[in-house]
């Protein structure tokens, strides 16, 4: 398991074999700008590229197409003579959030997914979350032989053990707060939906880079009685308060 440091203490407590959990950058929480998150993901990438491992791999497994996990995984699988699969949410360039957007780290990320596209080419095989982006793969001349679609996991064992509250909220968002999940679409929608319901609720849950410009977004039109954002809630609390 190669990943950020932030996840090292989680994945040895977690994991049977600790010391087969390799971390590719120092430990940082909260990040100021997205020229420091650029920097911190370029570290990781290098750093990366240098790690021997004990024993050689059968299969390398890139947890996304972006450049930082397939950069290294295909390294690894070249250098290894391992198979490579990746996995595939998404494809931003289908996303409106930034195919209208101009501004320059909006561009930097679309590179960054073209570039991871380009290298996907060389996996072995592809997992893709749904049968639209396969669709979009085999559009961009990937092999369907090669694409699989799988969905999330659902804990059931979890969701059946927390006791459910009374439901507070007609709407609820969970994932991360990144422009390409539509987070300000959502936004303009419920302010839609305000017009003919004005009790209405919508609770946003996750955290993510933008995070307090979705609050200031909220509050500046003056909705934040009707859409809270909560930030990070464990998976019970998730369960119990919706």
């Amino acid at each position: 398991l190669v990943i950020p440091k932030i996840g090292y203490n989680i994945a040895t407590s977690i994991l049977s074999s600790p010391d087969s959990v390799y971390f590719s950058s120092s430990e940082k929480k909260d990040l100021v700008s997205y020229t420091t998150l650029s920097f911190l993901y370029l570290q990781r990438i290098l750093r990366s590229l240098f790690f021997r491992f004990k024993q050689k791999p059968d299969v390398v497994i890139a947890s996304s197409h972006y450049l930082w996990d397939t950069l290294p995984g295909l390294v690894f699988s070249q250098r290894l003579r391992s198979k490579l699969v990746i996995y595939m949410h998404g494809l931003l360039e289908t996303s409106p959030s930034y195919t209208r957007s101009e501004g320059i780290w909006d561009k930097i990320a679309l590179l960054n997914d073209r570039i991871g596209l380009v290298l996907c080419r060389k996996a072995d095989l592809i997992f893709a979350i749904n049968n639209d982006i396969k669709d979009a793969l085999i559009a961009k001349g990937f092999k369907a032989e090669k694409i699989f679609v799988t969905t999330n996991a659902v804990d059931h064992e979890l969701i059946n053990s927390v006791k459910n509250e009374m439901k507070t909220f007609d709407g609820c968002f969970c994932g991360s707060l990144i422009r390409r999940k539509g987070v300000y679409e959502l936004v303009d929608l419920w302010e839609k939906i305000l017009k003919r319901l004005p009790e209405s609720k919508l609770i946003i849950i996750g955290y993510g880079e933008e995070y307090h410009n979705l609050l200031e977004e909220v509050k500046n039109k003056a909705i934040d009685k009707n859409i809270i954002i909560t930030g990070y809630v464990s998976a019970s609390d998730k369960i119990s308060s919706i």
